[in-house]
C-alpha cells in the first residue's frame, strides 16, 4: 500500500549499505552437524545445476577428505540445451547417472539451482527415491536422538514409517509443503523432516530446508557404515515398490468431484486418510491423489509390496482418473 500511494516517510537519518560475506561462517556450522573426524576418503560426485550452491558445495567439502568432482560448478546458470534446474527430471540427471558410473564414484549428489533440493545416485548410477533417502536419514539421526519425532508428507514411502518405528522414533505424517512441515516441526518438537521432493529440514537448521546438510549426513552414514550405499539401500529395494509420481489429465475438468469419486469406490474396504488429497491404504498398497492447483491434473503417487501389484494398481488409478 505504501509503494502504491508514493506515501513513504522522510527522514534525517542517513541510511547505510553494508557487504558482509558469510560464507565462512556458514561453513563452519553446517560442518558442526556431522562428526568430521568420522569421514573417510569416499569419491563423490556432484551436479548442482550452475546455481549459486556450486561454489559454496566445494567449500563446504573442501576440508574433507573426500574427493570431489563434478560438472556445471559455476554458477552462471548455463545448462546443457533440453535441461532445466530441476533435478528430479529424468533429463536433468541422467548426465551425473553416467558420470557416477565413468568416474567409478562411490555416490553422486545432484541439487536444484537454489540448493535447497537434494538428490542422490547411487554407486551403481541408479537414481534414488528420495523417500529412500529420508529413512536412511531418520536412521542415523535416531541413534543419535532415541524415541525423536520424524516428520514426513503424506505421500511418503512405507519405508519411512517403518524405518523410524524400528528405530523407536515416532513417525509424524504432515501435508505436502514447507508450510505445512516446517510448523509441525516447530509445535512437535521433530528433529527431522523430508518430502519426496527433495527437500529435508533440520531441527539443528531452524527448521529450514538445506541440500548441503543431508549431502553431509550421507557422507558419514557411507563412511560410517564402511558400504556400498547400494548395499544399505537394497532392503528398502526389495520391499517397497514405488511408482514416479504420475499426473493424468482429467476430462470433465473437475478434479475435486473425480478424487471423491475414487473415494467412494475404496473407502468401505481400505483406510482412507483426507489430510492432503486423497489417500487410501490397504495392507498391500497405498496410494495419494492431489489435485494440481494450476492445471486440469491429479497426481498419483503409489506403493506396493511387490513390482507387480504396483504395475497393476497404477494402472487401476491412471484408468479411473482418465476415466
Amino acid at each position: 500500500q505504501i509503494i502504491e500511494t508514493d506515501s513513504f516517510h522522510d527522514t534525517d537519518r542517513a541510511a547505510t549499505v553494508q557487504a558482509c560475506n558469510l560464507i565462512d561462517e556458514f561453513v563452519e556450522f553446517v560442518l558442526s552437524i556431522i562428526d568430521v573426524d568420522s569421514i573417510t576418503p569416499i569419491q563423490i560426485a556432484v551436479d548442482p545445476r550452475s546455481g549459486m550452491v556450486g561454489p559454496i558445495l566445494q567449500k563446504v567439502f573442501n576440508p574433507l577428505p573426500v574427493n570431489l568432482s563434478g560438472f556445471n560448478l559455476k554458477a552462471d546458470g548455463r545448462l546443457p540445451v533440453g535441461q532445466g534446474l530441476d533435478p528430479k527430471q529424468p533429463q536433468n540427471h541422467a548426465d551425473l547417472q553416467r558420470y557416477v558410473v565413468d568416474q567409478n564414484a562411490d555416490v553422486g549428489f545432484a541439487f536444484d539451482g537454489d540448493g535447497d533440493r537434494f538428490f542422490v545416485v547411487d554407486d551403481r548410477g541408479q537414481f534414488v527415491p528420495s523417500d529412500f533417502i529420508i529413512a536412511l536419514i531418520a536412521e542415523y539421526l535416531l541413534l543419535k536422538h532415541p524415541e525423536s519425532k520424524i516428520v514426513y508428507d503424506i505421500r511418503g514411502s512405507w519405508a519411512i514409517r517403518d524405518t523410524v518405528e524400528a528405530n523407536k522414533g515416532i513417525p509424524i505424517i504432515e501435508r505436502v509443503g514447507h508450510s505445512f512441515i516446517k510448523p509441525t516441526m516447530m509445535n512437535r518438537d521433530a528433529i527431522f523432516g523430508g518430502e519426496g521432493s527433495g527437500h529435508y529440514y533440520f531441527r539443528d537448521f531452524f527448521y529450514a530446508d538445506s541440500g548441503i546438510i543431508p549431502a553431509l549426513i550421507l557422507t558419514e552414514i557411507l563412511s560410517e557404515k564402511q558400504k556400498k550405499l547400494s548395499t544399505l539401500l537394497q532392503p528398502y529395494e526389495e520391499k517397497y515398490f514405488l511408482s514416479e509420481e504420475v499426473n493424468t489429465q482429467i476430462k470433465n475438468g473437475d478434479p475435486d468431484g473425480k478424487i471423491e469419486s475414487i473415494r467412494r469406490m475404496y473407502h468401505q474396504s481400505a483406510t482412507v486418510n483426507d489430510l492432503d488429497g486423497l489417500s487410501v491404504e490397504f495392507d498391500d498398497w497405498h496410494f495419494n491423489l492431489r489435485k494440481s492447483n494450476t492445471e486440469p491434473l491429479i497426481r498419483l503417487n503409489l506403493e506396493a509390496r511387490s513390482h507387480q501389484i504396483m504395475i497393476e494398481k497404477r494402472a487401476e488409478i491412471i484408468k479411473l482418473i482418465g476415466s
